[in-house]
């Protein structure tokens, strides 16, 4: 462990950062060569309406927040021009941060109060950013320079680490006192206040395409398979193996991993016996498909071969088709669960959905430019999501 006083000069060119506030007066030391450590990160509980992507690190999309009815206006709360979003926007009370992308050469995270419609601070990286997880007063990013660590309160920088990706939905995973992030090699536990590394996981085979936590335990999505890690040590519990191949996010369920696979098929992997299939069934799309679970529900969002949106509600028992609902705007931006109701958010039309049956409650046609990876989340009793020029609300009091 090596101390060494940073000129402002030395840490901006070390931590790539261009923003002032994030690199105000500190010293930098490094652990093993990997983490850059300037101050404590401020850790604590990882609660409020949306702290990290799809709400929950089993990644289920699903809240009991209300979430906004058929009354429901939009309004931007947030303007930003020519901006392409890279994130959901997470929330921590009434604090709003995401992840855009200006241009091809780096990137930003954004704070913002939903009351005051301003910027409470930007940082700028230089490679892209994506979702982030808020514990405490900590913003925990993964970008693809790697981790980085924000004071939510200025957006000063903490500590950075050199182990991530910059995916829509590799939010770091928050357990036990250690944020876990991960690229293509390898999963790596730092400690959340410091960025010392605790643990890393590798495979000799096969590289880590995203990580869930659900009941104690790490879910480790492979190329073709699972595998289930102690968060303590980072020993492996169970592995499943010999699936086939995915790049799509898996979500866990309440006794199954549920793993999509290129192909059409979604398997139900249970938790309780190492991985061992309870169902496979077939889902709309070959390819792009994003999940939301709920309630002994599974929301399935993708596209057909006419570029309509395809929404289908699975039984999460055994997998049956309980309901199919097509829409013309095709996107495979994940469902979302508020309440009983399925949110989806097409390229031009928000829709609302029985969660239980499938079954549509009503649509609100959108003026805002929606963007590729354009994702909801929740608010209370709002919706919101990043446009093309600014973070739009869907409010009964909008």
């Amino acid at each position: 462990m090596v101390d060494s006083i940073c000129t402002r000069r030395r840490l901006l060119a070390a931590v790539g950062a261009t923003s002032v506030s994030a690199v105000a007066g500190c010293s930098s030391t490094l652990f093993g060569g990997d983490v850059e450590y300037i101050q404590d990160a401020p850790v604590g509980e990882v609660t409020g309406p949306w702290p990290t992507y799809q709400h929950d690190f089993a990644r289920t999309g699903a809240t009991t927040d209300p979430g906004p009815s058929s009354d429901a206006t939009e309004s931007t709360v947030l303007e930003l021009f020519n901006l392409h979003p890279d994130s959901q926007v997470m929330f921590t009370g009434d604090r709003g941060i995401l992840a855009l992308t200006p241009d091809e050469f780096g990137g930003s995270y954004t704070s913002f109060d939903i009351n005051e419609n301003t910027r409470s601070w930007n940082v700028e990286t230089t490679g892209s950013g994506g979702s982030v997880t808020i514990a405490g007063n900590a913003a925990f990013a993964s970008t693809s320079r790697g981790i980085r660590v924000y004071d939510i309160r200025s957006g000063d920088l903490c500590w950075r680490a050199n182990t991530g990706s910059p995916f829509l939905g590799n939010a770091p995973v928050f357990v036990s006192g250690k944020i876990l992030s991960w690229d293509s090699s390898s999963v790596v536990a730092y400690d959340a206040t410091t960025g010392q590394k605790r643990w890393t996981f590798s495979f000799e085979d096969t590289g880590p395409n995203s990580v869930g936590l659900r009941d104690g335990i790490v879910y480790i999505q492979l190329e073709t398979g699972v595998a289930a890690v102690d968060p303590e040590s980072g020993d492996q519990v169970w592995r499943r193996s010999l699936l086939p191949e995915t790049d799509q996010q898996i979500v866990i369920g309440d006794e199954s991993v549920y793993y999509s696979a290129e192909g059409g098929k979604l398997y139900a992997l249970s938790t309780e016996r190492e991985g061992e299939t309870q169902w496979k069934t077939s889902i709309p799309n070959e390819y792009g498909h994003s999940l939301a679970v709920s309630n002994n529900r599974i929301h399935v969002s993708a596209s057909d071969s006419s570029d309509r949106g395809v929404l289908t509600t699975l039984d999460a028992a055994d997998g049956s088709t309980i309901n199919i609902e097509k829409h013309p705007d095709g996107r495979t931006s994940p469902p979302i669960v508020a309440d009983g109701t399925q949110f989806w958010l097409g390229e031009e039309t928000l829709y609302a959905s029985d969660a239980d049956t499938g079954s549509r409650k009503w649509s609100l046609d959108v003026n805002a430019t929606v963007e590729s990876y354009s994702s909801l989340s929740v608010h209370g009793s709002d919706l919101f999501f990043a446009s093309r020029n600014g973070v739009v609300k869907i409010s009964d009091g909008a």
